[in-house]
């Protein structure tokens, strides 16, 4: 009889140390499956906003902008306009960004104009389609299809531009806070 004693406790031992340790393991496995789930729902969020963003949809580096505003680069004034190629709505554009004099003698971009190309003459327009000197049109213009990153060269002139600098009047800047 004694010895049936000694098994059931020791039964009840071993089958309490597996209930804690399959309990242990289920809630591990439950919380790597969470943090999984987790894991891929905001990369899936990520992944979606940078679709949006080069669809054109949202423009990130506008909300960049608001959030920690760029130092306003000038350029000298026989630097002006300054050509950009680029994509409207699908048909391909001239961007031409004109300057606001400063005191110094340097310009800061305050307007654009747009031509489009003309698939049937094969050639961009002699006319603008839009001419703004609204801040907000101005920066989404300046901010789309990066073409602000292709800068490097203006009329010519090369010229040094750092990340966290614009081309665009510290009035443009402050307008789209």
């Amino acid at each position: 009889m004694s010895k049936k004693i000694r098994n059931t406790e020791s039964d009840d031992s071993t089958s309490c140390k597996e209930y804690y340790h399959f309990e242990s393991r289920d809630s591990l496995l439950i919380i790597g499956a969470n943090l999984f789930l987790a894991t891929a729902v905001i990369a899936s969020i990520i992944l979606f906003i940078m679709i949006l963003n080069s669809l054109g949809i949202i423009n990130l580096n506008i909300l960049a902008v608001r959030l920690s505003p760029p130092r306003t680069f000038y350029l000298a004034s026989n630097t002006f306009p300054i050509t950009a190629y680029g994509n409207m709505d699908g048909v391909n554009v001239t961007y031409v960004f004109y300057g606001a004099m400063q005191s110094n003698g340097t310009e800061c971009i305050n307007s654009v104009a747009v031509y489009p190309f003309n698939y049937t003459n094969q050639s961009y327009s002699s006319t603008p389609e839009v001419t703004t000197y609204i801040p907000k049109e101005v920066a989404e213009i300046y901010y789309s299809n990066n073409i602000y990153s292709s800068f490097n060269m203006a009329n010519g002139k090369p010229y040094l531009q750092y990340d966290g600098d614009t081309l665009l009047c510290s009035s443009i800047i402050n307008a789209i806070k």
